[in-house]
């Protein structure tokens, strides 16, 4: 015999197909017959579950884990575990439910705040009052010992004098040879500033420090012999002493004015001088001088602050370095000291004793006179010049 629903081949007394798990009519002939009509079983579709079953259904009321007496439990499905299969037995100790830990969803579903800290409060350095009271002592200990030395001094003082209140004690008298000392040490003195100085007027201060010192002129007149300028130069300005001072007035534009001696010419050479912009905007040396072509090297220093090295051939600007420093005095009627160091083609140009630049160049290279220029860009011009040195080198 067959199943008829998928046609396997039925043992014999099956009551379900091996295959399937349909009911096989050996079932309905032999068990099925003395069905109650009450049996669930019996009111189960082929399919073993019924699509909408009734409110009122006795499959409905009866317990899913048991089924009536004499009843055959019904048989696996290719659905899977029936729904209403009874639950395996629990072979442990049950446990009472009131001791099971809670199940709740929401348990520990967010992590315990963090308890708050009570803050800390700040340490606070605390008096010593051990300190205070050795203060106190010391102190009081102090004023006891002044006092003592107070009246013990007083008592020596009283000791001291006579019946009639003279001091005993005679004041020493005054050698005549502490005095002699005295005037002889302050005699030596200045003769040692004296030699000092003039030391100090003839050596070269500025690098190398080499050189013969051969001029030494604070300007105030012609008397040395190095035979200034004094003249008026048509309508070009003058040269000349003015109340002991030698000045350089440019009626338009500059004007140089020179030592005219012999002796006064340089190829290499430290000039110094200092000069006082009275009016006009530059004030400047000039050195390899050549007059009759008007060929010449100019350190200008300008009323701004800002400075020049010229070269002029043939009465033409024909090369020029500018820069600024703050060593410069600005201004009308500020004084600068101004020096240039000619070795060569090497130039070292100062201000105020402070090294402003220092330039090599060979565009003038013949032995020239030395002189000072007064300019201005726009109107007359006047320097005036005092503490004139020329070291020969």
């Amino acid at each position: 015999m067959n199943c008829s629903s998928c046609g396997t081949q039925l043992p014999p007394e099956a009551t379900n197909c091996p295959m399937c798990g349909a009911l096989t009519p050996h079932y309905y002939s032999t068990i099925a017959a003395g069905a109650s009509p009450y049996d669930p079983t019996a009111k189960a579709s082929s399919s073993n579950f019924q699509a909408n079953p009734s409110p009122t259904d006795a499959t409905i009321a009866a317990s899913p884990y048991s089924a009536p007496p004499g009843a055959t439990p019904a048989p696996p499905t290719t659905y899977g575990v029936s729904p209403y299969a009874p639950p395996a037995p629990y072979s442990g100790t049950p446990s009472s439910p009131y001791n099971a830990a809670p199940t709740s969803p929401y348990y520990n579903a967010y992590p315990p705040s963090p308890r708050p800290s009570t803050p800390r409060p700040p340490s606070f350095r605390r008096r010593n009052n051990n300190l205070v009271i050795i203060g106190v002592v010391a102190l009081v200990l102090l004023l006891v010992g002044v006092g003592t030395f107070a009246m013990l001094g007083q008592l020596v003082k009283s000791n001291s004098q006579g019946k009639n209140g003279t001091s005993t004690t005679s004041a020493t008298p005054t050698v005549n040879t502490t005095a002699t000392a005295q005037v002889n040490a302050t005699a030596t003195a200045q003769i040692n500033a004296t030699v000092t100085a003039q030391a100090s007027a003839s050596e070269n201060p500025y690098p190398p420090n080499t050189g013969t010192l051969v001029m030494n002129d604070p300007m105030h007149d012609n008397s040395r012999g190095y035979k200034w300028d004094e003249a008026t130069l048509g309508s070009d300005g003058t040269c000349g002493y003015t109340g002991g001072t030698y000045h350089i007035h440019a009626n338009q534009k500059g004007l140089v004015c020179v030592p005219e001696a012999s002796n006064l010419v340089f190829k290499d050479l430290t000039f110094e001088a200092k000069l006082t912009l009275n009016q006009g905007d530059q004030e400047a040396l000039a050195f390899r001088l050549d007059q009759n072509t008007i060929t010449y090297y100019g350190f200008f220093v300008y009323i701004d602050g800002s400075y020049s090295i010229d070269a002029f051939q043939n009465g033409t600007l024909t090369k020029t370095l500018t820069g600024s420093s703050s060593t410069i005095n600005k201004g009308q009627n500020q004084t600068n000291l101004l020096a240039v160091v000619v070795t060569g083609d090497s130039m070292s140009f100062y201000v105020n004793n402070q090294l402003v630049n220092k330039v090599k160049d060979s565009t003038i290279t013949d032995s020239g006179q030395i002189g000072i220029e007064a300019y201005s860009t726009s109107g007359a011009a006047d320097v005036s010049v005092s503490d004139v040195r020329v070291w020969s080198m």
